[in-house]
């Protein structure tokens, strides 16, 4: 009798049930897919990263090296301008991000190793991989991997400095390398973090 007397109002829920299951499922599919981009995503700077590097310590010893390092380096930052444009808030991949940018910035002009010779422009990458993680800390301050690789910036930049006579800026990074590594161990003793031992051994 319930039925008979309701027909109508139960078909409109049976409806609106439907419309939002439906809605929840292509919720679900929408953040699946977009989760399995981001991982994709990942996974390509991972690559291109360590395929860059493994590359790179192949050829710095061959005399006349140093234009396709140079063009490894254009086109990989070019490749990081664009990805970096799609990170999101993606915790994982502005970190991958941050330590590809510290990578290329080896190769520009890490003092202590063979480098291009280009020390501005080893800054700027550096800049824009301590961008990337600025973002992860504010949101997150005790993420490890974020910690790590701000501390390695600000040593690098601090060599940097003091290779090219600027001491008054050494002596700023100096202190912020001693301060971020004091909050990176302030975090006791985590994981390794992986793919950081490739390159810093």
């Amino acid at each position: 009798k319930f039925v008979r007397r309701n027909k109508l109002m139960l078909s409109l829920t049976t409806a609106a049930v439907l419309v939002i299951v439906g809605s929840l499922s292509a919720g679900l599919y929408v953040a699946n897919r977009e989760r399995k981009i981001a991982e994709h995503r990942f996974l390509q700077v991972r690559q291109l990263a360590n395929k860059y590097i493994e590359l790179d310590n192949d050829i710095r010893g061959f005399s006349g090296s140093t234009k396709v390092r140079s063009q490894i380096v254009a086109d990989s930052l070019q490749y990081l301008t664009s990805l970096g444009s799609e990170a999101h808030m993606d915790k994982n991949l502005e970190n991958e991000i941050a330590l590809a940018y510290i990578r290329v910035a080896h190769v520009q002009g890490d003092p202590t190793s063979p480098n291009l010779g280009q020390f501005a422009e080893a800054e700027e990458s550096l800049n824009k991989g301590e961008k990337f993680l600025n973002s992860v800390l504010a949101t997150d301050p005790r993420n490890h991997d974020a910690l790590l690789y701000s501390t390695t910036i600000a040593h690098d930049r601090m060599v940097l400095a003091y290779t090219q006579g600027r001491g008054a800026d050494g002596l700023f990074w100096a202190d912020k390398t001693i301060e971020r590594m004091e909050r990176f161990v302030s975090l006791g003793n985590p994981t390794p973090v992986e793919n950081y031992s490739t390159t810093y051994g």
